[in-house]
């Protein structure tokens, strides 16, 4: 059975994932399975009596406490991880595009994209001048073809945006975004369609207004 293809002027469109969050995202993991693993060790004098140790700084209840905290940390750490992964996408709407992220997200009206073309990650950005945790963020996606969408004004504060989203969501020589996602030409079709329906559905509208004098004309037209 083919899949229903989205309608422009009614359904959103796919969730093209945010590359460059997964591997925000992943930097908890490592913790998270070390903290799962220091809470089955110390769970393990609880569950087995010959590991119990008189002399020991914390007896087994008390080490048990430490392992089920430990262990619920770091499944929580696990899933936070999973959680922002899955949350950070971009999907078209039928009058704007939605930008969202775990913790934020913002609507950028079709009106404002000058320009939308595809673009190299690693002529974006020089990787050798990325330095510390960034540079694990964006170095592996060096490879791959993104799309930058090029604005005539921001919907939001510039400064506001750069505080709540990566800087590697922001075009570093035009004032726009880059979209990182694993089918850039998908999400440029569905922009450039999206794009074209609510210009067409705003022109609509326009036509429809008549103002009253307007209105006499017609309806004498009609009538006579």
């Amino acid at each position: 059975m083919a899949k229903k293809q989205p309608d422009p002027s009614q359904d959103p469109g796919a969730k093209h994932p945010l590359l460059v969050y997964r591997f925000i995202a992943r930097r908890y993991r490592p913790a998270g399975v070390l903290l799962f693993i220091m809470g089955l060790i110390a769970l393990l004098p609880w569950l087995v009596p010959a590991l119990r140790f008189s002399n020991s700084f914390l007896n087994y209840t008390q080490l048990a406490y430490v392992g089920v905290a430990a262990l619920v940390a770091g499944a929580g750490l696990w899933i936070l991880s999973l959680f922002m992964e899955r949350r950070a996408y971009v999907q078209c709407h039928p009058q704007y595009l939605v930008i969202r992220t775990a913790a934020h997200s913002v609507a950028v009206a079709y009106q404002r994209f000058n320009a939308v073309q595809p673009v190299q990650v690693a002529r974006m950005w020089n990787m050798k001048e990325i330095k510390g945790r960034e540079r694990h963020f964006i170095k592996p996606l060096a490879g791959e073809t993104a799309l930058e969408a090029e604005v005539n004004e921001f919907p939001v504060p510039e400064k506001r945006l750069y505080r709540n989203f990566s800087r590697f969501l922001f075009s570093p020589r035009e004032k726009g975004f880059i979209f990182i996602v694993p089918n850039p030409s998908a999400l440029s079709i569905e922009i450039s369609t999206y794009t074209q329906n609510a210009l067409d559905q705003r022109d609509a509208e326009q036509q429809r207004y008549l103002d009253p004098i307007e209105r006499l004309k017609y309806q004498d037209g009609k009538l006579f």
